[in-house]
């Protein structure tokens, strides 16, 4: 007898690690299946330090919500944002369900928890499982792959800058192995 089983859904924010030089941000919160779920409300609550991070708006537009009513939005209490959305149409669908619009002002080193401390579908069915997420601001741009050439040790975030040695041990070189076994 499955009467009993009260279907879940795993709502997640995940870990970022940005640059100092980011002053805002879309933060995704994502969902798996609602389809058939019958969802036409949410609740929310996310928590976060406020030195480093403000969230500013709730953004829908082109995620799993937009077919609802903007969002009501509480964010009165430093650190602590609370949402309240609602829809004639039940969501369907897995991915991205909204978008938390932040404002960034911390520097190097400083994190902000992105906790989410109560959401709620409907009034309580399906439930949720939380999987909540941190901000990082990073600091320094580099290669980060410890087999490149120019691997940087100080370097926290990768910058796409990774270079490997040639045939000629030239870090970055364009020399090439020809069909004959010579490098050229």
């Amino acid at each position: 007898d499955n009467s009993t089983c009260v279907p879940s859904v795993q709502v997640s924010i995940d870990d970022y690690i940005i640059g100092d030089e980011i002053s805002s941000l879309l933060i995704s919160i994502e969902v798996t299946d609602l389809t058939d779920l019958n969802i036409t409300a949410i609740l929310a609550q996310i928590n976060y330090n406020s030195d480093v991070i403000q969230i500013v708006n709730v953004v829908t537009d082109g995620t799993i919500t937009s077919i609802w009513n903007n969002p009501v939005i509480n964010s009165s209490i430093p650190g602590e944002i609370t949402l309240a959305m609602y829809g004639v149409e039940p969501l369907f669908g897995s991915g991205t369900l909204l978008y938390l619009e932040t404002e960034v002002y911390g520097t190097i080193g400083e994190t902000s928890p992105l906790d989410m401390t109560m959401f709620i579908f409907n009034e309580g069915f399906p439930s949720s499982e939380i999987e909540n997420g941190i901000l990082s601001i990073g600091g320094y741009y580099g290669c980060t792959d410890l087999t490149a050439c120019n691997y940087d040790e100080n370097a926290t975030i990768g910058n796409g800058s990774c270079l490997v040695f040639d045939c000629f041990e030239v870090c970055g070189g364009n020399a090439v192995v020809d069909c004959t076994g010579q490098c050229g």
